[in-house]
């Protein structure tokens, strides 16, 4: 694959840069630039910010605040962090609810249905641990790619 076909397939977003940390870029980005996904914005709108967002990005273009810049994400990480926010928590809850049904309905008098639950909850929640701690390694994080042409007169 050339390089032309992997930035056709990568994401990218403009967005400016409200901080800066070691290597790192804090971008915000609208909301209404989103749609890399079928739900269009929904996770913006479950964050409570409907209009902004702001992401952590590797700031391989060297940008300051207050620059607009192009983010990009590749499909694999796109792919590797979906799989470890959705698809790792989901497994997690279905064993949950299966281990708690069998070994939390053995205890006491407790119904099988709220001991499956009850497995359920506890699982999700020690499934998305892992998930969320992977996902922050650099690997996974999206980068500043370019500063844009209408920022470069503003340094």
């Amino acid at each position: 694959m050339d390089r032309f076909q992997e930035q056709q397939s990568d994401s990218c977003r403009a967005g400016k840069v409200v901080e800066l940390r070691e290597d790192l870029a804090v971008v915000e980005v609208s909301a209404s630039l989103c749609g890399g996904c079928a739900q269009e914005g929904a996770c913006n709108l479950l964050a409570g910010q409907p209009e902004r967002s702001t992401v952590l990005a590797i700031n391989r273009a060297r940008a300051g605040v207050g620059d607009s810049v192009s983010v990009e994400l590749s499909a694999s990480a796109r792919t590797k962090t979906a799989c470890l926010l959705y698809v790792v928590p989901s497994i997690s809850l279905v064993v949950g609810a299966a281990v708690g049904q069998e070994m939390l309905a053995g205890i006491g008098s407790l119904d099988p249905v709220l001991a499956g639950l009850f497995g359920a909850l506890i699982f999700l929640a020690l499934g998305m641990i892992p998930a969320i701690v992977v996902s922050r390694r650099k690997k996974l994080l999206p980068i500043v790619s370019q500063v844009r042409e209408e920022s470069v007169g503003n340094r």
